[in-house]
């Protein structure tokens, strides 16, 4: 095993300028990192782009929502708007 220092995406907003987008790809562990980020999807608000396995979508998807992002996949052309996570989630804040 590797030891790992981890920090969560809050920690980095108070350490940093607010990001404008996001790219999280962390093979499953998606629900986890968007619960280190609560004021990051409240205050920051930035464009997410989410690889979301299937294991996660529904957690995923009720913390997105709740924080007001309108989700989309991010692979259809043209973009197509969904009611749920997909495999390659845009996620844009609805004030945006």
């Amino acid at each position: 095993s590797v030891s790992v220092v981890t920090c969560t995406l809050d920690w980095l907003l108070e350490q940093r300028a607010a990001p404008d987008v996001i790219k999280i790809d962390v093979e499953g562990a998606e629900s986890m990192v968007l619960k280190g980020a609560k004021r990051v999807l409240a205050e920051a608000r930035p464009l997410m782009l989410i690889e979301v396995l299937s294991r996660s979508r529904d957690e995923v998807t009720e913390m997105l929502l709740a924080n007001k992002y309108a989700l989309f996949d991010w692979e259809a052309k043209p973009r197509a708007h969904v009611s749920h996570a997909c495999v390659n989630t845009l996620a844009i804040p609805s004030d945006k």
